[in-house]
């Protein structure tokens, strides 16, 4: 019989603290899962950088920041910056940092156009520089508008949604950046806000708090797919640093190695599906919610398929 080995990793971690400690939100570029997407899979020029580096760094340990800092005319120390994604990179650097990458001719326009769209500052740049995106990498338009994309840019903007669905809560920026599991900043909490007012997903009451709407994002559209790509890639990431970051006590890490038939995996498929609805029931029925929760659901295969017996 024919049989494929897949891994099926069951991901649970806390997203959100309900206690009010700051934690640091410090990079460790190192202790990121290295995940390297096509570059037209990716909406933030400087996360393409980041997992750019962090490939290289595997391939080669000697490869460093201060080595692309030199290829590029740039310090190091505020290369950094830039993927940690508080910088910009100018215009002019736009070159070097194509040569850096080697990246082809219609991976260089994409690369120019998508760092205007980041460097963007209104709505209808930012929305002319989509459209050139998607037209680069190929995926139709339908009238999308770039907030749309930006909430699958961040993982904090899913978490900040979450602490206002519990309860309705005043905009105090900085206490709901302390309550994100790691803790967030105020400007970090207050573009979250202005975003999730902006999709619709969150509005004042009369008193003045924060509530959540009974607004959805859809995800069927293709365009929202190759988003979603790198809205997992960011989840997958804080999986991986609650790992290392967090007590045993607080998380559920399990995985499993199982063997079958490759035909058999819209079965497992559909198990998964069953039990995502079965956790979205769950968190219906329970009442008093005070934390939330990303469980992370993987299946992939971990060997090519072998021939037949």
């Amino acid at each position: 019989m024919v049989f494929k080995l897949l891994i099926f990793n069951i991901i649970m971690l806390y997203i959100i603290s309900t206690k009010n400690e700051f934690i640091c939100a410090k990079i460790d570029f190192l202790s990121y899962i290295i995940i390297m997407l096509s570059i037209f899979d990716y909406f933030d020029y400087r996360k393409y950088l980041n997992d750019f580096y962090l490939e290289k760094k595997r391939q080669m340990p000697y490869y460093s920041l201060r080595l692309i800092g030199h290829a590029v005319g740039m310090d190091s120390g505020f290369l950094i910056r830039v993927l940690q994604g508080t910088l910009h990179i100018s215009v002019k650097k736009i070159d070097a940092f194509v040569k850096v990458c080697k990246l082809s001719c219609r991976e260089a326009v994409y690369f120019e156009a998508l760092v205007n769209f980041n460097k963007a500052k209104s709505d209808a740049q930012r929305k002319v520089f989509l459209e050139k995106l998607l037209k680069i990498s190929g995926v139709k338009s339908r009238n999308i508008e770039p907030f749309q994309y930006e909430f699958f840019q961040k993982w904090y903007y899913s978490a900040v949604w979450s602490l206002i669905q519990m309860q309705p809560r005043p905009a105090d920026y900085a206490a709901i950046a302390a309550l994100c599991e790691p803790a967030i900043s105020e400007h970090q909490a207050r573009e979250s806000i202005e975003l999730l007012k902006r999709l619709g997903l969150i509005r004042h009451t009369e008193a003045g708090a924060l509530t959540v709407t009974d607004e959805h994002l859809s995800t069927g559209e293709k365009w929202e797919s190759q988003a979603i790509a790198g809205y997992q890639l960011e989840m997958l990431r804080q999986g991986e640093a609650a790992i290392r970051r967090m007590d045993k006590k607080n998380r559920d890490v399990s995985t499993v190695t199982i063997t079958i038939p490759e035909e058999s995996l819209d079965q497992l498929r559909e198990m998964t599906a069953q039990y995502r609805k079965s956790l979205m029931a769950l968190a219906e029925e329970l009442p008093g919610p005070d934390r939330a929760f990303q469980v992370n659901i993987q299946i992939f295969p971990i060997t090519k398929k072998t021939k037949d017996a």
